[in-house]
């Protein structure tokens, strides 16, 4: 695409650095598609997302490793006997069953993910998420970070119950037994909110 010279108003083509009249350096450059796939632009962000797979796997299987996502429009929150059936037979809960915070750094030095529960009849409590960047994440890389929200009355899931899972109690009384909608916050960015919908799931097969 030509550009034309600020200082002596001659055209000069866009590859061109310096006027060809006057020799006035350019001052703007065109970004053209094709020529440009070395300058990457990553925004810092985060998305909430649902998981796909609807099986339930051994804890640590690879499978879930890397879990297929759609975008959410609501969170589940499973019923607190089912998750403490699932910590006795070793397995993990499936990604359908789980929300995912996908979080894009873009060399934030921590993700800094937060979730609220947003009860009916008391206040939010903040619930703060370890999570660790890997060392030498690419400036565009995306990464999920995956909650378990449990519903129902009972003692509270053990934090580290399900390796690589943030546990987020949403349990209240009355119905529908938990918190209507949760918000998540990470990276410095505006919270989202989602609403939370009680989980009703198949009998498993692995049971005794």
């Amino acid at each position: 695409m030509p550009w034309t010279c600020s200082a002596c108003g001659a055209s000069a083509s866009d590859d061109r650095a310096a006027c060809p009249a006057c020799g006035a350096q350019k001052t703007a450059w065109t970004a053209v598609v094709n020529r440009t796939r070395t300058m990457r632009v990553s925004r810092r962000s985060f998305s909430l997302r649902a998981g796909l797979d609807p099986a339930s796997r051994p804890v640590g299987d690879p499978a879930h490793a890397d879990p297929e996502t759609a975008p959410a429009t609501a969170a589940p929150a499973l019923d607190r006997d089912h998750v403490e059936h699932l910590r006795a037979c070793g397995h993990a809960p499936a990604p359908a069953d789980l929300l995912y915070v996908a979080v894009t750094p873009a060399g934030a030095p921590r993700l800094d993910v937060v979730v609220e529960p947003l009860f009916a009849g008391r206040p939010g409590e903040e619930v703060p998420v370890p999570t660790t960047l890997p060392p030498g994440l690419p400036r565009d890389a995306t990464l999920l970070v995956p909650l378990l929200l449990v519903r129902g009355d009972g003692d509270p899931i053990a934090p580290d119950a399900f390796p690589g899972l943030a546990v987020v109690e949403t349990g209240e009384d009355g119905e529908p037994g938990h918190a209507p909608a949760l918000e998540v916050e990470a990276v410095g960015k505006p919270r989202q909110e989602v609403a939370l919908v009680a989980r009703d799931l198949e009998p498993f097969p692995f049971s005794d």
